[in-house]
């Protein structure tokens, strides 16, 4: 006996998580196949090791706003739903704000704490790498609202999409901007991820995340 519904909710929602996987990781393997070396390679992967973390705050939000959003699915409670969701995003991006800033200021003492040796050399696209984990903290609640009211094909599609248009912003920033182009290209992702779920939120719920 096979459950139909659990396996078309289980098995996109393990192929988004596939392709997030890939996206996490393109960057970095992006530049090794273009020819970067490992000093490169390793300051550029310490620096997103480091601002993926920032995420960490929305993660732990999301687990306790899931089963509240599946309460307000389930009774169609649309204007509760949108209140809490808009209500928890801004203790999420309140308290990622100032540890984005912290990052931003102390970005090269991290660095050395890591590899002295990363101390000389330019890390101004960390300051860009901090993008997509604030995105993530102000608006990501979105896309995990998609998941818990059983729109996960939604989630999919967003990442297979995005993913190949990350390969091709990364094959066109890297070679004209090097490290920055590559954390260009992962803000430009998560820019457009963070958007598309916003409006299927807004189109699947009825439930609006308004930027302020």
């Amino acid at each position: 006996w096979v459950e139909r519904e659990v396996l078309r909710f289980a098995i996109p929602q393990s192929l988004n998580m596939t392709f997030n996987k890939y996206l996490g990781r393109l960057d970095v393997m992006m530049l090794g196949a273009m020819g970067y070396e490992d000093f490169a390679l390793g300051l550029f992967g310490a620096a997103a090791t480091l601002t993926i973390n920032v995420r960490e705050i929305k993660l732990i939000f999301s687990q306790a706003l899931g089963p509240i959003v599946v309460r307000h699915h389930v009774a169609r409670e649309t204007a509760e739903f949108e209140a809490v969701l808009g209500r928890v995003s801004r203790w999420s991006t309140s308290l990622a704000v100032p540890v984005v800033l912290l990052v931003a200021a102390l970005r090269t003492d991290i660095l050395h704490l890591m590899r002295p040796e990363f101390v000389h050399v330019d890390n101004a696209f960390m300051l860009i790498l901090l993008i997509p984990p604030f995105l993530s903290c102000a608006y990501g609640l979105a896309g995990n609202c998609i998941v818990f009211t059983g729109h996960s094909s939604y989630n999919l599609l967003n990442s297979v999409l995005v993913a190949g248009l990350n390969t091709v912003f990364n094959l066109v920033l890297i070679p004209r901007y090097g490290l920055v182009g590559a954390a260009t290209a992962t803000a430009l992702a998560s820019f457009l991820i963070s958007m598309l779920q916003l409006l299927e939120l807004a189109k699947l719920e009825g439930v609006v995340l308004r930027p302020r």
